[in-house]
């Protein structure tokens, strides 16, 4: 299981943190640019007005950003929940009710997530990744190389596709089970969605816009299919659950469709494998979900965390559940695991 200290970890490594922030959302938002025009300034008056006036600027601090985010998700998640009836009054209104300004700002936001992380992604070349000297990189050749190992499950909350480019040049093949299903060793779920995932119905970039219809984000999962180049389009759906975000709660079909598969693996874990969390939060809009998974898994299972300092809560749930739990400091301990 892996979350954003993983990609912090591989940034890290090839030496790109000065330029890539994945944690600090809003502080390169002035650089990415609007795929129409190819023009820098995505999170800006002009082109996310709603997110605009909720507080979002280029250079914000992490707290900062995370606040208005958590509010905004927090306004979406009882929107998605409000009666039928209600939500079809506010449509019908003759004013533009307040409840427009945080639908369209959550259009804004998951819009500039995703061309965020497409700027990130390239800003790392195949190149950077071809020379990665890392624990995770070793780690992941002897796993395929291990014909006693017959599946590896990587569950990852991140967007960034650098995980699954570094699998390409190691030439490990792998699936994104739901989407394009197949019998290779390595299956990747990303129940929060991912910069490869398109949606049916996209256009090239010159078409870009954000939506503005009173609709919440869905979608079927069967009409996805993902890629790793190409990737800024327009689509009529964003594939990503934003951060503070509940996919349950505004039944996005696609990510429950992904959080029962992943489930469902879980549960056929057996005693004496190997499960690993690397670089997990686990602050209160996160909890329900992994404890979730904690949940599927056998308590003989040999679980390790791999995080520098103490996950506040996770450590202690953890060393309660599972009968064999070891804390790493470090990813290079995985040089040392066969």
């Amino acid at each position: 299981m892996l979350g954003n200290g993983f990609t912090i970890d591989l940034l890290s490594k090839m030496d790109k943190l000065d330029i890539i922030d994945p944690s600090d959302l809003f502080k390169y938002g002035d650089m990415v640019k609007w795929p129409a025009t190819g023009e820098p300034g995505f999170l800006s008056a002009r082109y996310c007005p709603n997110l605009w006036r909720l507080g979002a600027r280029p250079g914000l601090n992490r707290t900062a950003s995370y606040q208005i985010i958590e509010e905004l998700i927090t306004v979406i998640n009882l929107y998605a929940t409000l009666p039928p009836e209600t939500i079809k009054k506010k449509n019908q209104a003759s004013h533009t009710p307040l409840s427009n300004i945080y639908i369209y700002a959550y259009q804004e936001l998951v819009s500039y997530l995703r061309e965020l992380f497409i700027d990130y992604n390239e800003k790392v070349s195949s190149e950077d990744l071809r020379k990665l000297e890392s624990g995770w990189r070793d780690y992941l050749m002897k796993l395929d190389k291990n014909e006693n190992i017959e599946r590896v499950d990587i569950i990852t909350y991140n967007y960034d596709i650098y995980l699954e480019r570094l699998l390409d040049l190691l030439n490990i093949r792998f699936d994104i089970p739901n989407i394009s299903d197949g019998n290779a060793k390595f299956k990747i779920y990303k129940p929060h969605g991912s910069i490869s995932f398109l949606y049916e119905g996209y256009m090239s970039k010159d078409n870009y816009n954000i939506q503005k219809e009173l609709s919440l984000n869905n979608g079927d999962i069967s009409k996805f299919e993902c890629r790793h180049e190409n990737l800024s389009l327009y689509m009529p759906l964003i594939p990503i659950i934003p951060p503070a975000g509940e996919a349950h709660r505004y039944a996005q079909n696609w990510a429950n469709s992904i959080k029962e598969s992943i489930e469902a693996t879980m549960e056929s874990y057996n005693p004496n494998d190997d499960f690993f969390i690397c670089g997990i939060s686990y602050w209160h809009v996160d909890r329900a979900e992994i404890d979730a998974i904690i949940r599927k898994i056998n308590s003989d299972v040999n679980v390790r965390m791999i995080n520098p300092g103490n996950v506040d809560g996770l450590s202690a749930i953890l060393g309660m559940v599972f009968n064999s739990y070891v804390h790493h400091s470090s990813s290079e301990v995985l040089k040392e695991l066969a």
